[in-house]
């Protein structure tokens, strides 16, 4: 690899910018890089991590009726439902809309509820 030549300013007691004597480089300097955002997993923020947790116990209880099953819309009415219990008792901080869940179960990966482990 062949070198090459930058000048290298600094600023003097002064203030004033002056330029050094040139630096010779000898290997070429690298930038680190972040993997995209798709290779990063999810935010597991609270309100997610609850209605996975809420879904699971319900699931086990074998609470959702069948059509929760077969409509997002049914399940996130039942999540809101429960959202709201869980504010009363102190696990949420606030209520969680149907709307809201109905759009976050897939991004979650709560839906389809049928392969939600």
């Amino acid at each position: 690899m062949e070198a090459s030549t930058l000048p290298l300013s600094y600023a003097n007691a002064s203030g004033m910018a002056t330029v050094n004597s040139s630096l010779t480089m000898q290997e070429p300097i690298g930038i680190e890089a972040l993997p995209p955002d798709e290779a990063l997993p999810p935010p597991a923020d609270a309100s997610a991590q609850w209605a996975r947790a809420a879904t699971r116990r319900l699931r086990d209880e074998n609470r959702p009726p069948e059509d929760a099953k077969k409509k997002q819309s049914e399940l996130a009415r039942l999540l809101a439902a429960e959202a709201q219990t869980a504010v009363k008792a102190g696990q949420l901080n606030h209520a969680l809309k149907a709307s809201y869940l109905e759009n976050q179960l897939i991004p979650w990966g709560i839906w389809p509820l049928k392969s939600f482990k």
